[in-house]
């Protein structure tokens, strides 16, 4: 049987899982002729299919089965898997029970373990550690990796449409400790209406719950309040956008690598050096103290990115003086 699969497994955050891609779009140039598939949870694989173009498989359906042996594993797995010529995946070790199902069913295939936790002694960007761990064993693809992580950096993926629906602002994360104040992002939102810009805040479910009704009426005063259903209609709103302010959190890193001018704020709880969001327009305003971030420093990063892609725009419209 032709090996022609190369499986990305990923159960991380949305954050950890964005900082992958570039591993995905590498595989794509380098191996052309094979199928690239992410092996994650269902929503962020059609957000991978979405934004990159590549195939995904839930990893809910039977793939747990692997840290229980290779003999349990049902026909579906096994046959995704035996039919790989090579396996990256995040968060296994060379020796643990998942590692040795996945070399019985599959002998031949590379399997290469990647992690998103930089030692102490690496001081950079955690996708650049990406390509470091991917160097001694496939220097072709780390690479390739390499120059991905560069175009996320100047140009982002994807497409973006045409039309910008305002500007939208995340106040939430996965850690409350993350969360810049939300009545600062009240304030925000008011200023930026102030200025003639219209203005939506994304919560999900989970903030919903969290911060009751109350919270939402009080954004919804400002803006409109949305709450998109999946991953992919996240990454659509976010696409749209004309900016976007976020927290530390999985849409500022997507936001980020869809070339969405995006103001992240980093508090002492976050670390901007290894895991600030990687694109071509992206502001990160870092703080000792988020409670003691006034809303004028984020208003100035938002205005400074929205005036800078106003004047790209320009550029671009601008007829040459050959014409």
């Amino acid at each position: 049987m032709t090996k022609r699969n190369v499986l990305i497994f990923h159960s991380g955050a949305m954050g950890d899982f964005v900082v992958s891609w570039p591993l995905a779009m590498a595989c794509c140039r380098v191996m052309p002729q094979n199928r690239v598939i992410y092996v994650t949870a269902g929503q962020k694989g059609k957000l991978a299919e979405h934004v990159l173009g590549v195939e995904s498989i839930d990893i809910e359906s039977g793939f747990a089965s692997l840290w229980q042996g290779a003999d349990g594993a049902p026909e579906n797995v096994r046959k995704l898997v035996a039919g790989a010529a090579m396996i990256f995946s995040f968060g296994t070790h060379d020796d643990d029970q998942w590692s040795a199902a996945v070399r019985a069913i599959a002998p031949e295939a590379r399997l290469i373990h990647l992690t998103t936790k930089c030692p102490d002694a690496f001081a950079g960007h955690v996708a650049r550690y990406m390509v470091e761990q991917i160097k001694a064993v496939q220097p072709a693809v780390a690479a390739a990796v390499g120059q991905m992580v560069s175009a996320l950096f100047r140009r982002g993926y994807g497409s973006r449409s045409v039309l910008r629906d305002g500007v939208l602002l995340h106040p939430g994360s996965g850690a409350e400790r993350k969360n810049w104040p939300r009545e600062r992002f009240v304030e925000l939102g008011t200023a930026l209406v102030q200025s003639g810009h219209s203005v939506r805040y994304i919560l999900g479910e989970v903030e919903r719950e969290k911060w009751g009704k109350a919270v939402w009426e009080e954004f919804a005063s400002v803006g409109t309040v949305v709450q998109p259903a999946t991953l992919v209609d996240l990454g659509r709103l976010l696409g749209n956008a004309a900016a976007v302010v976020c927290n530390d959190s999985g849409p500022a890193h997507v936001s980020a690598a869809l070339g969405v001018p995006t103001v992240a704020i980093f508090g002492p709880a976050s670390n901007a050096e290894q895991w600030s969001p990687t694109g071509p327009a992206v502001s990160v305003v870092t703080t000792p103290s988020l409670a003691e971030l006034g809303t004028p420093r984020v208003l100035a990063e938002v205005s400074e990115l929205l005036a800078r892609a106003s004047a790209g725009a320009r550029s671009v419209e601008a007829p040459s003086s050959d014409e």
